[in-house]
């Protein structure tokens, strides 16, 4: 049998003449794809781990009211003068968010938005006896932040929904319950950052990948959140959003500042 072209005859003539050495390249062509493949897929699941573990328990993007500096008493556009400021500090504003609930209608109203929740930060400390931790609550509504990061998931101990029919109720990460030592049912002291007291039942007990955010977080009703920092049921520090596409988070993030005028951050950023 010949061939028109003299190139694949050649060829065909050292792939079966060498048998030996046509079978190792073949193999270490295979070899050299499969782990091509295993080494991308390995990649690629990992970040999709990552990607799972950051937003377990935090937004694809997070809507809040930014710190502001107080700005000059007096200044000289010239650039002859000098410009007046006088021990400059954050500005003593509120956090708080104007009509939270319409700002969460008209994000949730948006069809690339899959869930979204309203959200209390508070800083406090957390007490049992003479043994006291810091860290970090959300005031929360369970059933819209549990749409979101699927708080039950990880719960350990306790039934998310209890925390509904009480009103002074705290799940709290596994590692703030070893430091202190304290079950489910028990009764634990929290002290905010501006010296709120509060007498609180924890009925859950929640564990993550994350052991800093096991031992210094928790999840309140909004309520209660919102009596530690001394505010009304108005009061509202954060809207968190997730959307289809977490990848899509910075473009919709600059679109969802420019509708509230509000500072906006991305978590995978």
């Amino acid at each position: 049998m010949r061939f028109k072209s003299v190139n694949i005859e050649i060829a065909l003539t050292h792939i079966l003449t060498r048998k030996r050495q046509t079978i190792v390249a073949a193999l270490g062509v295979t070899i050299g794809i499969a782990m091509y493949i295993c080494m991308n897929t390995l990649i690629i699941g990992t970040n999709r781990y990552s990607d799972n573990a950051i937003f377990k328990t935090s937004p694809h993007v997070r809507l809040y009211k930014e710190d502001e500096i107080s700005t000059p008493l007096l200044k000289d556009s010239s650039g002859n003068g000098k410009t007046v400021i006088i021990n400059p500090k954050i500005s003593n504003i509120s956090k708080n968010l104007i009509n939270p609930i319409k700002l969460l209608h008209d994000i949730t109203s948006n069809p690339e938005v899959v869930a979204a929740a309203q959200m209390v930060s508070a800083n406090m400390f957390y007490n049992n006896g003479k043994s006291q931790l810091n860290g970090v609550g959300w005031g929360i509504n369970i059933a819209e932040a549990n749409a979101m990061f699927d708080i039950q998931s990880t719960m350990v101990d306790g039934d998310l929904r209890t925390l509904l029919n009480t009103p002074n109720g705290i799940i709290i990460g596994v590692g703030i319950a070893e430091k202190l030592s304290i079950k489910r049912n028990d009764n634990i002291s929290v002290i905010s950052s501006i010296g709120v007291i509060k007498l609180m039942k924890v009925v859950g007990l929640f564990k993550t990948s994350n052991s800093v955010t096991d031992k210094g977080k928790s999840y309140m009703n909004l309520a209660s959140a919102q009596q530690l920092l001394g505010q009304g049921p108005s009061y509202v520090t954060d809207i968190y959003v997730n959307i289809k596409n977490p990848e899509q988070a910075p473009q919709f993030a600059t679109v969802l500042k420019k509708l509230t005028g509000y500072t906006t951050k991305c978590s995978n950023q």
